[in-house]
């Protein structure tokens, strides 16, 4: 697939439609749909001749569910990213990753993520009771700290077209470029890419050291095992997997512990119970700072995300006091 077939008018088209999705009162999207049609074709042309380049990114910073350094881009960049991750991106990079990379895909997410952990749990539990033990690793500063250099590299052995390297090789280097780090989180692309630069990890746990129990949500991975040297080898040779795509291991978030103190994962606390039945508890810090957010007011649209955050969890207290503040605040306005 060329650059012509990825950036036609149609796709463009679908793409605008899906990029302004909860955003038609910004001022950016406002002054793009007085004339979007023009706006439209004149986008596809720049593409196809070369000429397009990606605009001034605009830092800030968000801090729920917890705080980020976030860089968005206009609102025609992102639908020029719409466009290339919906219609080659993801289906290019969808072949090359395994089953248990999680984030970002279809059909997949977090509830996946939460899902596969417990699924590997019970299989453990099945097979060793609570004699086994977890690797949970993290990627210190994983999106600021991609290579471009590593990941074009890689890229170019999955692209054939010339034209479309070069032009996510502009899209990689548009971010960061002097440094010739980091990607943006703001950007659909950053995703995609995200997914697809930790695989080496992935394939070296999966091919050679046979983990069948492990699972990855962008930089947080969980391996489960009942041999405890075997993962201290792992964690070596997960390191110096690392050291080849320019990556570090985070030590504080990184560590090797016995499957029957729990292992937390996405904003939960997973420990066994009687009969290997899992439970999943909030994590204390994040129960902390939503008591916070209860105090100061939570705002309409923060509570379906803690409600999601919260279901299924043993704390129904928490999650009735979100509902009841969530309600007078509404009230207020």
């Amino acid at each position: 697939m060329d650059i012509k077939e990825i950036f036609t008018f149609r796709n463009l088209y679908l793409a605008y439609h899906k990029a302004r999705l909860g955003k038609r009162h910004k001022k950016d999207v406002i002054l793009f749909e007085q004339d979007a049609l023009s706006s439209l074709a004149k986008l596809e042309e720049e593409i196809l001749s070369g000429k397009y380049r990606i605009d001034t990114y605009h830092h800030f910073t968000i801090y729920e569910p917890k705080e980020r350094e976030i860089d968005s881009i206009p609102f025609r960049d992102r639908i020029v990213q719409h466009c290339l991750v919906d219609n080659y991106l993801y289906s290019l990079l969808e072949r090359h990753l395994i089953y248990d990379n999680a984030a970002c895909r279809k059909g997949k997410g977090t509830d996946f993520a939460r899902k596969r952990l417990i699924h590997f749990m019970t299989s453990s539990y099945q097979q060793y009771g609570t004699k086994s033990y977890g690797l949970k690793f993290d990627i210190h500063h994983y999106f600021e700290s991609i290579d471009h250099a590593v990941l074009k590299e890689r890229l170019r052995r999955l692209v054939k077209e010339d034209d479309v390297y070069s032009f996510l090789s502009m899209v990689i280097d548009s971010f960061h470029g002097e440094s010739g780090k980091g990607l943006p989180l703001g950007n659909e692309t950053s995703q995609a890419f995200g997914l697809f630069c930790l695989d080496p990890v992935d394939r070296l746990i999966k091919e050679k050291f046979y983990m069948g129990y492990y699972v990855r949500y962008m930089d947080d991975g969980v391996v489960i095992s009942d041999d405890r040297e075997r993962l201290k080898e792992l964690l070596v040779a997960i390191e110096e997997k690392l050291e080849d795509l320019s990556l570090e291991i985070s030590p504080k978030k990184t560590f090797i512990a016995p499957i029957r103190e729990g292992i937390s994962f996405l904003g939960f606390r997973y420990t066994y119970g009687e009969n290997g039945k899992i439970y999943r508890k909030v994590l204390k810090k994040t129960k902390r700072k939503i008591r916070k957010l209860l105090k100061d007011g939570i705002k309409p649209q923060q509570k379906a995300s803690y409600l999601g955050y919260l279901k299924r969890s043993s704390d129904n207290s928490l999650r009735k006091n979100v509902k009841r503040t969530a309600k007078r605040q509404q009230r207020r306005q």
